[in-house]
């Protein structure tokens, strides 16, 4: 029953995906050797990464901030990002960016575009990776240790004297 729930709610967020125009067309995209020079010179939009957090740590855009795609709109707000400031997000292969997009625009993030060719054509391409880095913690979570995972905060403990989870 979980699983037929899941099915549902993920089929709701493609429909709200199509509503909102993130299937859009090349206006809602933006060309990696753009993005690359505009990372160059200090102009970049914010980019944000909606794969996983192990995914992330793995090798993600240079500047790139971990929001996953299913609350991304959320993660987003929590991070601080002014909803008028342009925002280019990715995943893998782009269904989760074309959902994150949805996300983030439902959240009144009103410039929103995804990455031409995603995470894997960004690569193929040869261009610049970061890796390492934690994925970004969600609110009352922490960093765990060495793990890039984020695990919940331990109240009263300082986070570098809590125990990485087993």
């Amino acid at each position: 029953m979980r699983c037929l729930a899941r099915v549902v709610s993920i089929a709701g967020l493609v429909a709200g995906a199509v509503g909102l125009g993130a299937c859009a067309g090349p206006a809602s995209t933006v060309a990696r050797a753009d993005l690359l020079e505009r990372l160059r010179t200090g102009t970049s939009p914010v980019v944000l990464d909606a794969r996983t957090g192990g995914e992330f740590s793995r090798d993600h855009v240079p500047g790139a901030r971990h929001v996953g795609f299913l609350r991304a709109g959320s993660r987003a707000e929590a991070l601080g990002i002014p909803k008028d400031a342009p925002i280019v997000v990715y995943c893998e292969h782009g269904p989760r960016a074309v959902l994150a997009r949805a996300e983030l625009r439902g959240a009144g993030f009103g410039d929103v575009r995804t990455l031409e060719g995603h995470m894997s054509g960004w690569r193929a391409a040869g261009m610049p990776v970061e890796r390492g880095g934690a994925a970004e913690p969600r609110a009352g979570e922490v960093a765990g240790p060495g793990s890039g995972t984020p695990r919940p905060a331990i109240p009263g403990v300082p986070p570098d004297r809590a125990s990485p989870r087993r």
